[in-house]
């Protein structure tokens, strides 16, 4: 089933689908919160401009976008989603999506019981090629579930993958603090401005010192390194795009392309222009299951 999503112009706390028929259903309708298959794909074209609001779900969720660059946002954290890259979102929790470019997303809804055997925090995981056969495969199905049909029989077989999947490491904490908060925002909107942190904290209204301590406390990193993962996310829409490695990394304000590439290759473990090939996830240094 096609379906295009766009943003509501009302203050509902799900964002609204349209069918081909312009008939409105919603994000979290009982169609796919409440469907007697134990996973369900709810799949949808997205604008690059398209923002969701915060809102969550009772069953489990994986954000996954076959196409495009969606920026997650998941009790605090966000991460940068792309083709080899997908958000695990456990059941209840806040989170919000934006598309940083034209996407395509699948979106798999877990039902909460199987979320037992699945991380029980949020997380950034790999997408590998079977996997992502797998979610194109049972999109494919009709929405009629049918326990002895192929859709039941490939489920679990879906929840094994997924429970396999390498969780990565990048994740992009933002701090609480209004003033933090705010100045966060503004590099992630700006990532090539370059102040230095005492320009940073007087535009803040605090010392360079206070301003320091208090990232830390609230993000659990020092702020060049939060300020690096920012630019280093920042990086894949252009990369995504085509843009040169050279001038995405000045886009985000790297003085050198090697530098650039180091800390690239470091965070995702693959080049800026190996990311987007279609087996990077399996390249990457993922995290060791536990």
């Amino acid at each position: 089933m096609h379906i295009r999503m766009h943003m509501p112009h009302t203050s509902h706390s799900e964002p609204t689908f349209a069918l081909a028929d312009s008939q409105p259903c919603w994000g979290n309708a009982p169609h796919y919160q409440e469907a007697e298959a134990q996973v369900t794909v709810l799949s949808a074209d997205l604008s690059a401009d398209f923002v969701s609001p915060v809102h969550d779900h009772a069953r489990g969720q994986l954000i996954y976008a076959p196409k495009g660059i969606i920026m997650a946002n998941v009790d605090g954290k966000s991460w940068v989603l792309s083709p080899t890259r997908a958000a695990w979102v456990t059941p209840s929790a806040p989170h919000s999506i934006a598309c940083l470019t034209h996407s395509h997303i699948s979106t798999l809804y877990v039902d909460s019981a199987l979320c037992e055997r699945l991380p029980q925090d949020s997380c950034l995981m790999s997408i590998t090629p079977l996997f992502k056969e797998m979610v194109r495969k049972l999109s494919s199905f009709p929405d009629h579930f049918d326990p002895d049909s192929a859709k039941a029989r490939l489920i679990p077989s879906v929840i094994d993958e997924l429970q396999a999947l390498p969780l990565q490491p990048l994740v992009l904490t933002m701090p609480t603090d209004r003033r933090l908060r705010r100045m966060c925002e503004r590099l992630q909107r700006s990532p090539a401005y370059d102040a230095p942190i005492h320009v940073l904290a007087k535009e803040a209204g605090l010392s360079s010192r206070h301003l320091m301590r208090l990232f830390h406390i609230e993000t659990g990193m020092q702020f060049g390194t939060w300020r690096q993962q920012m630019r280093l996310m920042a990086s894949l829409p252009f990369l995504a795009d085509g843009v040169p490695v050279m001038r995405a990394s000045q886009n985000v304000g790297y003085n050198s392309v090697a530098a650039f590439s180091t800390a690239f290759k470091r965070t995702f473990g693959t080049s800026p222009s190996q990311y987007f090939l279609p087996d990077s996830a399996e390249c990457a240094a993922p995290l060791s299951r536990k």
